[in-house]
């Protein structure tokens, strides 16, 4: 009996530790594979740059609109929130917003494009819009078609035609206006002809005559301000506010009807006018002027026109702002708008508050829309002396990115777990650095001198292109665990470069070289100095020191190898060139020239797997590299990894614009001597305007089309191996393995695809692929290879390399869409860059919008946070253990007790 209670207590022993190991190992799973939604990512919703907004005081609404985008924004005043977005068809050619007035409500929706919304964003209906003009919006929409010299009335109820009308004498259009129950209509012929609203006939036309004080009076570029002081219609032609009174013109059987200035000093003086807005209540009038930069007071009761002083309650902002700054900033009108900028500011009013008996207890909200892409809504106070108070400010020029780098994470003592910097350049010419943590804007810095048309390029591992504007790093200091990097912009109107510190924003140097020689090229050559590349083949070398009082003597510089390749690729000329840069000489040799003369062929992307995505360096290195991979049982292939590779990616097509007229060249060139080493042709296929459809890494490329037969995008996918037992010296001795795949069109066309980058490149590769529907799906390489076979090839090494059987189809996965629910709108690129751990590789998602995140394709192997591995956990595995300890040396204690007894 005390022999069958020994082995009952030894079961007890095995099965509590059984149970111990059980719970410890659940735990352990559960913390280090927790839900990481929301930790490492983040999503910055934008509107766009604005080209028009309306306002609604009574809803405390601001409703914007973004051209470029065709996007339409609806933001609450009192924070500038985003309320709702919606994508406005037709909207490519909108240049105004009009709000549709509404016999039962004030508010009877918004015409943007084709399309009429409601307040709360839904689509009341479409109208049709074809090769027609918004001419006119009040309770009716009125579309103008000079081509046919037609009128159409369009009724607010549900988007049908009313009527047409048929201009007489076939005259053009200028401007309309609807007063009482008349639609007249502004003719370049100085004009008005006069129809019916209710039945759409011709009434009259009355000629408009010239006031006195003018003899060049014209109605060529009249352009509507509005109807003031009950009948005073306001217009502006060639730089000159004019008015005409409808109620005398109209009742007067006269057919001529006498203009009158609308602007002018106590002298009688004409005032000079760009484009002019204005705004009436209780006879108060306020004439905005915004390409002359002039607010004018108007009481039409005494008629004095008074013009307003502005003075704003904080200073002007600062070059190099930093995260203890106001980003709500104060911008002084006067000062910091570029008028000459696209696109231009608007002003615009909400909410005016006038006291009839003190003009100077006056006062209006206005949002100010400038240059850099930024737009703030403010009070101005105590007219005619206004005074400006800011409450909000939008940064909206970070949705219009054209060059981005993501920069590694910078741990010091202070701050161990430091994260990544991103740091970009706008359209509108603005610098600026964001924090990865957030996405918070750490600085920005205006640089009016950029030209306005940008390249973009972004993180796709693409070369710079032909005077293109990008930031290229190329200085990095190590002191005190901290590091300083410095960047560098080309200001092509000056021909000059900027310097500058990208954590900071604060300007170390502008360099001009002295050569006269146009620059098509500018590269880094080390850490501390780049080349610039003229066209009379000429070198330019400027070397940085953070240490001005030490700085490099360029004449004695020790730089090695004296010869290194480079790479250009000429947007404008079609072509791509290689150079061989001597920087002993300072002097450069155009060794190669892949020169598409064709008009029929033109270059859409290139890309190199060993150009870096972090620095803008575009020079070939001359080694080659060999990768040996192990797949399945002993058999060892080698990748085939040559960094003298460049791929380029063209479209070809035809006069004749048939189907089978077009197709798309995949070519690889070496980038030492020119020679082409592989070119194929995809027959009926074409690459999707406005998309990165290349990227390359390690020995494989993959690039995507779209089959104008089935319809689809297909994913080709080329990898290069080394024969076994060859001599790797053998720079063109490969095996090519290729495949392609069915992209499921279900989420639009494919935006950009790019490959994850670790610091190491230990970790496997995954494949990146943002959709016309803003989504990122992340695919294991695996899914994209040339090794996926099916039927009998299939064996068991490829199952041990968990290479999937062979699917002419991708798979789509909603938990691989690594930005779930957070769509980009407006994606047009992606990029990727190493993290601060080996496991992961950082993600941006370029748009509208702005996405960051973080893929982990092998797993998050190398991961030991705090919220993983916390106290509590800690303090539960550490009983568990003592307890399992005790228990188990107390019952091994007395079961060893009992056999010496027995």
């Amino acid at each position: 009996l005390c022999g069958e209670g020994m082995k009952q207590r030894g079961g007890g022993v095995r099965l509590l530790i059984a149970l111990a190991v059980v719970y410890l190992s659940i735990q352990g799973v559960v913390s280090l594979y927790a839900d990481q939604v929301g930790k490492y990512d983040w999503h910055k919703i934008n509107t766009g740059i604005p080209s028009e907004a309306l306002f609604h005081s009574k809803r405390s609404r601001i409703y914007v609109y973004s051209e470029a985008n065709q996007l339409l924004s609806c933001l609450n005043s009192a924070s500038g929130e985003i309320l709702w977005r919606r994508n406005v068809n037709g909207g490519r050619n909108t240049t105004n917003l009009f709000f549709l007035q509404s016999s039962k409500s004030d508010f009877g929706g918004i015409v943007a494009g084709d399309s009429v919304w409601s307040a709360e964003g839904a689509l009341n209906y479409v109208f049709d819009r074809k090769d027609k003009t918004v001419l006119l919006v009040k309770d009716f929409i009125y579309l103008l078609d000079q081509a046919s010299h037609k009128i159409y009335k369009i009724t607010a109820k549900n988007g049908g035609m009313s009527w047409d009308y048929r201009i007489q004498n076939q005259n053009s259009i200028v401007a309309a206006e609807q007063y009482q129950d008349k639609l007249l209509l502004f003719t370049n012929s100085a004009e008005v002809e006069i129809v019916s609203l209710q039945s759409g006939k011709y009434i009259d036309t009355i000629q408009l005559s010239a006031p006195s004080s003018s003899s060049t009076f014209s109605t060529s570029s009249l352009t509507r301000v509005g109807v003031f002081e009950n009948s005073h219609f306001y217009f502006t032609t060639n730089n000159v506010l004019y008015k005409i009174d409808l109620a005398s013109c109209l009742k007067t059987q006269n057919p001529s009807c006498r203009v009158s200035l609308g602007l002018e000093t106590s002298n009688s003086e004409v005032i000079q006018v760009g484009s002019v807005q204005g705004f009436e209540t209780e006879g108060k009038i306020f004439l905005v002027d915004i390409l002359t930069n002039s607010l004018y007071f108007y009481d039409v009761l005494v008629n004095s026109l008074t013009p307003i002083t502005i003075t704003t309650q904080s200073t002007s902002p600062s070059s190099n702002l930093n995260t203890n700054s106001n980003t709500n900033l104060q911008i002084n009108i006067s000062t910091h708008i570029n008028f000459n900028s696209n696109p231009s500011p608007v002003l615009s009013f909400i909410d005016p508050t006038f006291d009839s008996e003190s003009p100077s207890k006056s006062s209006f909200h206005a949002l100010e829309i400038f240059s850099s892409g930024s737009f703030s809504f403010s009070l101005y106070s105590s007219l005619p002396s206004s005074t400006k108070t800011t409450y909000w400010t939008r940064h909206e020029f970070i949705s219009d990115i054209q060059s981005l780098h993501i920069l590694p994470s910078l741990p010091s003592p202070s701050n161990p777990k430091s994260s990544e910097t991103i740091t970009a350049l706008s359209s509108t010419g603005v610098l600026f650095s964001l924090d990865s943590k957030d996405g918070s804007l750490l600085w920005f810095m205006p640089t009016p001198w950029l030209p306005s048309n940008f390249s973009s390029s972004l993180l796709s591992n693409a070369l710079p292109s032909h005077k293109q504007s990008q930031i290229t790093l190329f200085h990095e200091k190590k002191v005190n665990l901290s590091r300083e990097i410095i960047a560098m912009v080309y200001l092509e109107s000056f021909n000059s470069f900027l310097l500058y510190n990208v954590f900071t924003g604060v300007i170390f140097e502008v360099f001009t070289p002295t050569s006269t020689s146009p620059i098509i090229h500018y590269f880094s050559v080390d850490s501390t100095t780049f080349a610039i590349l003229h066209k009379n083949l000429e070198l330019t070398i400027k070397t940085v020191s953070i240490d001005k009082n030490k700085p490099k003597d360029l004449d004695n510089l020790n730089l090695t190898p004296n010869t290194i390749h480079t790479v250009l690729w000429n947007k404008e000329l079609n072509s791509v060139k290689g150079y061989a840069v001597h920087l002993d000489k300072k002097t450069a040799t155009l060794i190669w020239d892949y020169n598409l003369n064709s008009k029929h062929e033109k270059i859409h992307s290139i890309s190199s797997p060993f150009l870096s995505s972090s620095f803008s360096s575009s020079i070939i290195s001359p080694d080659i590299v060999t990768m040996h991979i192990t797949e399945g049982g002993s058999k060892v292939r080698r990748k085939y990894l040559n960094p003298n590779i460049l791929a380029i990616l063209s479209q070809f097509s035809n006069d004749n614009n048939t189907l089978n007229s077009k197709s798309v060249i995949f070519t690889l060139i070496d980038t030492l001597s020119g020679k082409i080493l592989y070119s194929e042709y995809k027959k009926d296929s074409i690459l999707i305007p406005a998309t990165n459809p290349l990227t390359s890494s390690e020995n494989f490329y993959i690039y995507s089309t779209f089959d104008l037969k089935l319809l689809k995008h297909e994913i080709i996918v080329l990898e290069f191996y080394q024969p076994l037992n060859t001599n790797t010296s053998d720079a063109f001795n490969f095996i090519l393995e290729t495949q392609s795949y069915h992209f499921p069109a279900l989420h639009g066309h494919i935006k950009s695809i790019v490959t994850s980058v670790t610091k190491q490149g230990i970790t496997e590769k995954n494949v990146l692929i943002g959709t016309g529907s803003g989504k990122i799906l992340s695919l294991n390489k695996n899914w994209v290879t040339a090794r996926r076979v099916s039927g009998a090839e299939y064996n068991e090494k490829h199952k041990e390399d968990r290479v999937p059987v062979y699917g002419s189809r991708l798979p789509w996965n909603e938990k691989w869409v690594v930005n779930y629910g957070r769509s980009v709108e407006g994606l047009r690129e992606l990029g990727s860059g190493v993290g601060r751990l080996e496991s992961g590789s950082n993600v941006v998602g370029v748009g509208v919008d702005l996405w960051w995140g973080r893929v982990t394709p092998s797993g998050r192997f190398d991961v030991l946070d705090e919220e993983q591995f916390g106290y509590e956990m800690l303090v539960v595995t550490i009983v568990v253990l003592v307890v399992v300890t005790g228990v188990s040396t107390r019952l091994v204690k007395n079961k060893n007790l009992k056999k010496r007894w027995n």
